[in-house]
């Protein structure tokens, strides 16, 4: 059995600098250090492969890759639907979980605030210069694609219906696997392509960019995760605000910025917005007489 104190703690044995590197690396981002290969994690580390194995080995696990599954199940559980709805909770105040007329309240107070609050740390961060690039390259494009997984394809689905109703092309994509493969061939040289991935860039997605990367003509990422760096410098990132600490959802900033690139593509060419959009009105009138 492996010893019960997370990598890097107070209670690990005694490691050299080089294997409390590898420690650190495991204890600070286990998603990485699980989605990842020895050699990687001993480049990550500036170690050795083998110096990775002792590392593992001292911490009382078998070798590398149960140390990487640990990590992994950490990973599962910290991003698990659960786990995501009990940190919400923990950040509503107490009154919230009164059962008095107050609490339905408190709960909608303290949930609107936080939304509110990364509202405005999305304006404060965002880059004006990313927005009018990315809002350009769309315009210019074949077409967008828009991948997401679960909710994040919902939004991507809306986003895409929006790109239409201002008069650029647009594909929603998502799957996993087999699925995802399906979808890379729709991705042509002269295609945006759009990865949403609000909270965590899971390793189903990180692998569809990788692959994707190679055949779009460039790649954004809506995403309060860090690249990975396999991804690093190949992609333009929108870095979302965290949301770990407050009582709203991710999807918050994300429906947030694609209404932001939105206004922007329609700002930029509003004749062709209001003929798409008034083309469409036409056709519901028509549809609807009928």
């Amino acid at each position: 059995m492996h010893n019960q104190d997370p990598p890097g703690q107070a209670g690990a044995p005694d490691l050299s600098r080089q294997e409390r590197r590898v420690a650190t690396l495991a204890e600070q981002d286990p998603f990485r250090f699980a989605t990842s290969t020895a050699a990687e994690i001993a480049r990550l580390t500036s170690t050795s492969e083998a110096t990775v194995a002792r590392a593992a080995r001292k911490l009382g696990f078998s070798g590398t890759k149960e140390m990487k599954a640990s990590c992994a199940a950490r990973v599962d559980s910290s991003q698990s639907l659960g786990s995501v709805i009990r940190t919400r909770l923990e950040n509503l105040p107490s009154e919230a979980f009164q059962p008095q007329q107050d609490g339905p309240h408190a709960a909608a107070s303290a949930v609107l605030t936080s939304a509110a609050d990364l509202l405005i740390r999305l304006s404060d961060t965002l880059d004006p210069a990313l927005v009018s690039n990315t809002a350009q390259a769309f315009v210019s494009a074949r077409r967008v694609n828009v991948y997401g997984l679960g909710t994040a394809y919902r939004i991507a689905q809306y986003f895409c219906l929006e790109l239409e109703r201002v008069g650029v092309e647009a594909l929603p994509l998502t799957g996993t696997a087999h699925t995802a493969a399906d979808s890379i061939p729709r991705i042509g040289p002269e295609d945006e392509l759009v990865i949403l991935a609000p909270l965590f860039i899971f390793p189903a997605v990180q692998h569809f960019t990788e692959v994707a990367v190679e055949r779009a003509r460039s790649v954004t990422v809506l995403s309060q995760d860090r690249l990975p760096q396999t991804l690093a410098g190949r992609v333009q990132h929108f870095l979302l605000p965290s949301t770990t600490a407050g009582a709203a959802s991710e999807s918050v900033t994300a429906w947030a910025l694609c209404d932001v690139l939105i206004a922007e593509i329609a700002r930029r060419n509003p004749e062709r917005a209001i003929e798409t959009r008034n083309y469409v009105q036409q056709l519901r009138e028509r549809f609807s007489a009928g």
